[in-house]
């Protein structure tokens, strides 16, 4: 985990008064199928038209160096996401702490980004799309997405009514955190 997490009171938060959607994505080739990358850029694209109030970040893993083409494709034709590329010096600033800190909530493809949020006080869900791997009940009892459905359904929670998402957050770290 992150241990050094920012402080959103450490600087002038970026683009104030609008509330950051950190989406964190891990679509390694050999992990993931075509298909659930096809959802997870669909539904992401459709999410961030949806709720035009909120700004959507999307930070691709660092260590995935090889994308099929669909994925590099998929992450061209994004509109109304701000795509984070490593290679930029403007994509500094958005350390993984920082973007954490600085979210109203956290959507994650599977990841220790889950327990990094957690321990920042930051709603998080999942991405699942309904693969039954065993490793996804580690993430229990937070919020799971397989559908778009699933999508709205945590960004209205995170954006009316954080507080309804703390149980499980909570809930989550009791079960990991010896």
């Amino acid at each position: 985990p992150k241990l050094h997490l920012a402080s959103p009171s450490e600087e002038e938060r970026p683009a104030a008064g609008r509330s950051i959607i950190a989406v964190f994505e891990g679509l390694h080739a050999s992990r993931f199928d075509d298909q659930y990358i096809s959802h997870f850029f669909k539904d992401l694209q459709e999410a961030a038209q949806s709720f035009p109030g909120l700004d959507f970040i999307l930070k691709p893993h660092p260590g995935a160096l090889v994308r099929t083409r669909r994925h590099a494709e998929s992450l061209g034709s994004l509109r109304g996401v701000a795509v984070l590329d490593s290679s930029h010096p403007e994509s500094e600033y958005w350390s993984t702490p920082r973007l954490i800190a600085h979210a109203l909530a956290v959507i994650t493809t599977p990841s220790t980004i889950a327990l990094d949020a957690a321990l920042a006080q930051t709603p998080v869900a999942v991405i699942r799309y309904g693969q039954m791997i065993p490793y996804y009940a580690s993430y229990e009892p937070l919020p799971i997405i397989d559908t778009r459905a699933d999508w709205h359904d945590f960004l209205n929670k995170a954006s009316r009514d954080p507080e309804l998402l703390e149980p499980p957050r909570q809930s989550f770290l009791d079960r990991v955190i010896l």
